[in-house]
This record gives C-alpha cells, sequence and structure tokens, in this order.
C-alpha cells in the first residue's frame, strides 16, 4: 500500500480538510509517492431543477467559467497553506459520484479524507467521508488531526473469525512508517457480535457457560489465531478482551484512547448496496467515537 504509491486525498477546503492534506503530504514524503488532490463541487447539480428554457444568469457559460476559477483559487490557497506536493483536479459533479469515478479513473492505492467526528441525519447516512468509507474499494485513511512523526502507537482491530492478513499487514506497514509501537486487538461480545463472531468457537466447545475459565479459554484460542497469522518476527502486541456493553464501538474507541493509540486500523464488511448508504455499523460508531485517525480496509477475503 505504502510503497510509492498514489494518493487521492479530497478536500472541501474546510479545517479537517487541511489536516487531510497535510497527512497527505507527510506520508508522500516518507515513501516517495504522488498526491492528487480533488474538490468535487455539486452546485451546478443544485440547478438542474429550474426550466432548460430559463434565462437566468446562473446557468450562463460566464457562471460556470467564475466557478471554476473561484474553486481553483480556493485549491491554490489550501495548497499552498498545507505545503502539499501535488497535482490538483476540480469537478462540478454530485460529490458520491465523482469520488467513485475519480476512484476508478485515478486507481489510487489509498484514499485520504477528514471528518468532522460524526454523523447526522434522520437515518444516520451520516457525512461524505462516512459514504465514500462505507462503499469505496480502495484503503480510506480518515483524518481527525494531522498525521505526524513519529507517532506512539498503532492498532489493528480483527475478528478471529474473519480475515486478519490485510489488516495485521497494515498495521505493521504505518506502525513502521510512523515509527510507532504496533498492537493487534480483538475482543469477544457474543456470537452474534458483527465483528466478533465466535461461532466456530462456541461449535468446538458447547459446554461453555461464561463463567471465568470459559471465558479464559476463549480468549487463549483467540491469541492462538491471532499469532498463526503474525509473521514470526512480528513486533505486534496482541490484546484480547472480553465485553458486556452493545456495541464494540464504544469499548474499542475507549481502550484505544487509554492506550494512546494514535491510528486505528479496522475493515469494512460489505453487506450490499444498502451500505453504500447507510453504514449502519461499528465502523460508523468508531468514526464518531474514536477522536484519532482510522485507516478503513475495503472487504477482504484470505
Amino acid at each position: 500500500m505504502l510503497s510509492n504509491p498514489v494518493i487521492l486525498v479530497y478536500t472541501d477546503f474546510s479545517t479537517p480538510s487541511d489536516y487531510a492534506m497535510k497527512s497527505a503530504e507527510n506520508i508522500r514524503k516518507r515513501v516517495d509517492g504522488r498526491v492528487h488532490a480533488i474538490h468535487i463541487s455539486d452546485f451546478p447539480v443544485h440547478w438542474d431543477w429550474i426550466s432548460s428554457g430559463s434565462n437566468s444568469p446562473l446557468f450562463t457559460g460566464d457562471v460556470e467559467i467564475s466557478l471554476l476559477n473561484s474553486l481553483k483559487k480556493l485549491m491554490q490557497d489550501q495548497v499552498k497553506r498545507c505545503e502539499l506536493e501535488c497535482t490538483t483536479d476540480i469537478l462540478l459533479n454530485q460529490i458520491y459520484e465523482g469520488m467513485h469515478a475519480t476512484i476508478n479513473k485515478l486507481n489510487p492505492d489509498l484514499v485520504i479524507m477528514g471528518h468532522k467526528g460524526k454523523t447526522s441525519g434522520p437515518f444516520q447516512l451520516g457525512g461524505m467521508t462516512a459514504k465514500i468509507v462505507a462503499s469505496s474499494s480502495k484503503p480510506v485513511l480518515v483524518i481527525k488531526k494531522v498525521l505526524n512523526f513519529p507517532q506512539e502507537k498503532v492498532a489493528g482491530l480483527v475478528s478471529t473469525t474473519g480475515p486478519m492478513k490485510a489488516i495485521i499487514a497494515a498495521t505493521e506497514e504505518f506502525s513502521y512508517l510512523l515509527s510507532a509501537e504496533p498492537e493487534i486487538v480483538a475482543l469477544w461480545k457474543n456470537v452474534s457480535s458483527q465483528f466478533h463472531n465466535l461461532t466456530a468457537l462456541m461449535k468446538s466447545y458447547p459446554h461453555v457457560n461464561f463463567e471465568q475459565e470459559e471465558k479464559e479459554l476463549i480468549l487463549s484460542k483467540m491469541r492462538e489465531r491471532i499469532f498463526e497469522k503474525l509473521d514470526a518476527h512480528s513486533k505486534c502486541k496482541v490484546r484480547v478482551d472480553v465485553i458486556e456493553e452493545n456495541h464494540a464501538a464504544k469499548y474499542l474507541a475507549k481502550i484505544l484512547h487509554d492506550d494512546s493509540v494514535d491510528l486505528a486500523i479496522m475493515g469494512r464488511h460489505q453487506k450490499g448496496i444498502i451500505e453504500k448508504l447507510l453504514i449502519g455499523s461499528e465502523t460508523r460508531r468508531m468514526l464518531e467515537l474514536f477522536q484519532g485517525n482510522i485507516l478503513v480496509l475495503p472487504p477482504q477475503s484470505e
């Protein structure tokens, strides 16, 4: 992912976008990458409802040119302010569609977006960052604070019954990049947990009754499965834990904060077309609750 990578960074000219751009530049310099910054304006789309025969000055070519020039100036100012070495592009399009078209065309190794740390909407649709995270075919690095060097700790969040290799590899890669301590974290909640489903273990150990001895047995098996995926020379520490709360994200965010984790790495579970609009999962809750940066990997298979 970080071997001479192509990095796509999206900006809406906000402060979180400044953080994303500065982080992109810090990564670019460390790994000899190439950065492309993009802004997508959907203003013209909002004008489409006016009759095609309208003489409104909003629809003249001069206005479109003026808009593009203004956006280019904003982009130039931000690139200069963030000291980013990059190519740039301005698109007039729906943001969601424009981002996916750009991802398909550019084929980046990494997408970087800023995030204000909250989502909104009556159905918790979330912001644009959350929607791109939910549907991107590429890893998305969600920035809440500038990714500087060195950092203290990088934590990979894994499920012992799901794909782990990509998360472990990314954890080791970014910990090396950031000169940070790598850690692998796995939680057990219950057999119906979205991230930490231990159905296979429960079938192997049907006598489990949630007493301390059985919990230790489960945790021991979790550790074994994680260590099986680690390279013999891996420096990753392994943390497994039992939680009793309704949502894994709340507990994860707390232990990551307590452990001074700067970057969390997790996988996304694709559930179909609805996932493209409604994250509605621990991923969305982690975006809201965890105050550090989060790298979200697309669905993986092993």
